[in-house]
């Protein structure tokens, strides 16, 4: 079918081709409509470009010709792809004259789909998916425009982020994890981070840090996109589960426990159940630098200085590369108890007396008490009670006793000591004495005697008691005659007194000056 010349008034005329069988037994049938849009003739104008008027011979003018054609812009927001629910306003615009309105249609159909200077897709799906344009119309003329461009509308499905987590499980304590947010479909998407349950967002970017990760961190992240040129949020990415393990806390255990007495060895061992390949560092109070590594931390000969908190850490080369810090193990150190000597006579002793020495330790129980004389090697006795009978030159010298036990603690100070001193044999200061007063009474008979006598009982006593020391008798002379006797009576009747109770037993008495 040809038309023509065609004419305006077939503009907007619908026209249909249809076959029919040449048998006659079959229906005709029919096309889809076509609308022919037929435009008037342009109108064409014509304008002075350059120079203005007036003109003048030998001028030169230049004229413009200028044909209208009435052709609509065409917008669309968002511009395509459209994601999936989002909502697509088109707009139709044409600049000059007044009093159009439009049309608007899709792909080749010739049936509008709506009016308007606006066309609104809402929520929009697949089904809408294809070209649209419009053409404007009015009652004077031009009564109609060409059509507009065509405007292609591309609906794309939400974009998945995906969320990836960069750690090596399991995650512990002090550790950092870092998660990536990604959208691979177009560009321009920012991301927020969600915790569940909430949808508050605890950060934004397309990458989150946790840093020194706690207990607290754990939970489900997820992230979504959303674009800055319009509205529209992406799907929630999957979930990425955060598990924070407890670092391992060493045990640490020492051998004696607190109070420590001076003098002992104490050995603190660290220990981690867990894992292998630890290796341990020692630290004292708040330190930050370590003392010492290895399982085991001995400390010899424990002194004041060596008094404080103790704590060890784990630290190795794979994950987890350090512990918890240990418990603290406190070493305080104990004086050893101090043993307290007593002696009886706190005097000086004769020779053949008793001297009694007595060791005592106050505090704890079960002591078994050793004696030392002149050096700390020497063990003279072992018991609570040193009892030195019959005291000769050479029981004499420094004593000192020692506490032993076989529980903490097991032994005691060493004590300052006492010196045991055995003065001259009882027959020497006896002869000294007698020789004193015999001199004063100035009797030589009477000192005679009593030399005898006093040298008898020395000795039948020198089989018992330690040789007399070497003495000199001294004779005091040059006494007057006017007092002698009354000192001689005196001093008679004193000795007397005395050699009869001097307590020397069976081995000498008085009557054995008669022979």
């Amino acid at each position: 079918m040809s038309i023509e010349r065609v004419q305006y008034s077939h503009n907007n005329t619908n026209y249909r081709c249809s076959a029919s069988p040449r048998d006659g037994l079959e229906p005709p049938v029919s096309s889809e409509p076509f609308k022919l849009v037929v435009l008037e003739i342009p109108v064409s104008s014509i304008t002075i470009h350059s120079p203005p008027p007036p003109f003048y011979s030998g001028d030169t003018v230049t004229l413009r010709c200028e044909v209208q054609v009435l052709t609509p812009s065409l917008t669309a927001a968002p511009q395509s792809p459209v994601f999936t629910g989002e909502t697509v306003t088109m707009t139709c615009v044409i600049e000059s004259h007044n009093g159009w309105t439009f049309k608007w249609y899709k792909e080749q159909s010739s049936v509008s789909v709506s009016e308007g200077n606006t066309f609104t897709i809402t929520s929009a799906a697949a089904s809408d998916e294809g070209q649209y344009w419009c053409q404007g119309e009015r009652r004077q003329r031009p009564t109609t425009s060409q059509s507009s461009r065509s405007i292609d509308i591309h609906v794309m499905v939400l974009p998945t982020p995906t969320l990836t987590a960069v750690h090596q499980a399991p995650l512990y304590t002090g550790e950092t994890v870092t998660m990536t947010c990604v959208i691979e479909s177009l560009g321009g998407w920012t991301y927020q981070w969600y915790k569940e349950p909430s949808r508050v967002p605890v950060s934004e970017g397309n990458t989150f840090t946790i840093t020194s990760a706690a207990e607290s961190d754990e939970g489900q992240y997820r992230c979504k996109g959303e674009r800055r040129d319009r509205s529209t949020t992406s799907h929630q990415s999957n979930s990425v589960s955060v598990e924070v393990t407890a670092l391992p806390r060493p045990t640490l255990t020492a051998v004696p426990q607190s109070p420590v007495f001076t003098g002992e060895t104490v050995t603190m061992t660290c220990r981690i159940e867990s894992h292998n390949g630890w290796t341990f560092k020692w630290y004292k109070e708040q330190s930050s630098v370590s003392v010492s590594e290895g399982n085991t931390f001995t400390i010899t000969r424990a002194g004041e200085s060596d008094e404080g908190q103790y704590w060890c850490q784990g630290v190795r080369t794979g994950k987890p590369t350090t512990s918890h810090q240990s418990n603290s193990v406190s070493v305080n150190v104990t004086a050893l108890p101090t043993a307290t000597v007593t002696v009886e006579p706190q005097t000086g002793v004769f020779p053949g007396e008793t001297v009694t020495l007595r060791c005592e330790i106050e505090t704890h129980s079960d002591w078994i008490y050793k004696w030392y004389k002149d050096e700390i090697d020497h063990i003279v006795f072992e018991g609570k009670i040193l009892n030195i009978t019959e005291a000769s030159d050479s029981d004499g010298g420094q004593y000192w006793c020692r506490g032993w036990r076989t529980q903490r603690p097991t032994s005691s100070q060493l004590n300052n000591g006492v010196y045991v001193h055995v003065k001259g044999t009882l027959a020497s200061q006896l002869l000294m004495g007698l020789g004193v007063a015999g001199g004063l009474a100035g009797g030589w008979v009477l000192t005679i005697v009593l030399l005898k006598f006093a040298l008898r009982c020395s000795r039948k006593r020198s089989d018992q008691v330690a040789s007399p020391s070497p003495m000199s008798l001294t004779t005091f002379s040059g006494q007057t005659e006017s007092n002698s006797k009354d000192q001689s009576d005196e001093v008679m009747s004193t000795a007397y007194y005395r050699l009869s109770l001097t307590n020397m037993g069976d081995s000498c008495h008085p009557y054995e000056l008669v022979e």
